[in-house]
């Protein structure tokens, strides 16, 4: 749940799903969306303080990238728990995560739509990509993996 009233996914209807999901492919299979809508956010651990990636779900994160971007020497996945989040809940309007630094690739943006869970492995929420651009600390760039 979102408590934060500046927080823009609190507004966002949501939809459930048929069964639980945790990861991208099974949550845009059950959806009936293309991965790239799916949008992939992870939780970034750095030397400058945790950040959130967020890129499409058929695209992987490079580090390097985000190491660069920050900038600082060390980044690597959080760990989740100790967050006391899980796998498949992690979503750009989560209450602990909005306040924090949001690395958004550029290749959302070319998305007139994509969708996340809304903190549940059961439900999700549509969205024009450009709400990302909401958060009070948000930097566009390049934070793909070149194939």
């Amino acid at each position: 749940m979102t408590t934060n009233a500046s927080n823009p996914g609190s507004a966002l209807p949501r939809y459930a799903l048929p069964a639980p999901v945790i990861s991208c492919e099974s949550a845009a299979a059950a959806k009936g969306v293309p991965l790239e809508h799916e949008l992939k956010s992870l939780v970034i651990d750095t030397s400058a303080g945790l950040v959130v990636a967020h890129i499409p779900g058929d695209r992987r994160l490079a580090l390097r990238a985000v190491k660069s971007c920050i900038p600082t020497p060390q980044a690597h996945l959080a760990d989740l728990a100790a967050l006391d989040l899980m796998p498949g809940t992690v979503h750009p309007f989560h209450e602990r995560l909005w306040q924090l630094r949001h690395l958004v690739s550029r290749e959302v943006f070319a998305l007139d739509w994509i969708t996340t869970n809304a903190g549940d492995l059961t439900t999700f929420v549509i969205f024009a990509p450009t709400l990302l651009l909401s958060a009070r600390h948000v930097t566009v760039g390049e934070f793909c993996r070149v194939r």
